[in-house]
């Protein structure tokens, strides 16, 4: 029998869900099931999973789903001290115990896709709220200012600037909280604005973090830095911008690019007083 004889079937459907959680090139792999499965050349696990019901109301962004599981389960280290610094997606599907699994594309449904938006502790076990994938597809885009200061993502396509050219790579000397120690020969504020990543030495995710200051010698992050180890894990600094046409101009020599307008006049020609 196939998945679609054991769905509609009265007696002889056994549903069994598997799970697929991906973050940053790691992926886990758990099942309902009471045994572990081999299926699809992936290793899934048993462990209790209890989730609310998947809905269609028409409003994808009323459509979120929790999981419950336990916090021993290993994924849950990447939510522990800080948030994740990439999206943490889910795929859920689900087969028959009946059904011979020979062909996964025809003998599973994907029943939800979509991501960890948050987390919540609660005893023993740790609450996924989880954002279908159609939630933002329907969400209103960015759409730009007018104002002086540049409205582009920095290092972005309308940016066009060149991040490998503005990139040091380093070794973390030391860090306290989170400051970092390390040794790149700019000066003050160059990274301010910009980011830092590198690989975290004990579950190998590429981390990212904001740098929110940088000196000569040291530069601060927003966010914990898990993973680090002194003298050993090398990061790779990008610089930041303030988004002024000065620091695009003798900073990144970009002014062609600029998505600002500097010389918006400073008097309102609608204040009632005289342009003369």
């Amino acid at each position: 029998m196939n998945y679609v004889d054991l769905e509609t079937s009265y007696e002889d459907g056994r549903p069994i869900e598997i799970y697929d959680i991906t973050y940053s090139g790691n992926t886990w792999h758990f099942t309902t099931d009471l045994d572990v499965l081999m299926f699809d050349g992936k290793r899934y696990t048993p462990i209790p999973i209890k989730r609310g019901e998947t809905t269609n109301n028409g409003d994808a962004e009323k459509a979120n789903m929790e999981i419950r599981i336990s916090k021993s389960c290993p994924m849950a280290e990447i939510f522990k001290i800080t948030p994740p610094s990439e999206p943490v997606t889910l795929t859920i599907r689900q087969y028959h115990k009946g059904a011979a699994i020979t062909n996964p594309a025809l003998q599973t449904a994907v029943i939800w896709k979509g991501r960890i938006i948050n987390i919540v502790w609660e005893e023993d076990e740790m609450i996924l709220t989880t954002e279908s994938i159609f939630s933002s597809m329907l969400r209103i885009g960015v759409t730009r200012k007018y104002s002086r200061q540049c409205s582009h993502a920095l290092y972005g396509s309308a940016c066009r600037v060149n991040k490998a050219n503005f990139m040091v790579e380093s070794v973390v000397e030391s860090h306290i909280g989170t400051t970092l120690r390390v040794s790149h020969g700019k000066p003050a504020d160059w990274f301010t604005g910009g980011y830092l990543v590198y690989d975290n030495a004990d579950t190998g995710a590429i981390e990212r973090r904001t740098i929110t200051e940088s000196t000569a010698t040291t530069v601060t992050v927003i966010g914990y830095p898990l993973g680090i180890r002194n003298g050993i894990t090398k990061v790779k600094m990008y610089a930041g911008c303030n988004h002024t046409i000065e620091t695009c101009r003798d900073k990144y020599n970009n002014v062609i690019n600029y998505g600002g307008q500097p010389y918006i006049p400073i008097k309102n020609p609608f204040g009632g007083s005289t342009i003369y």
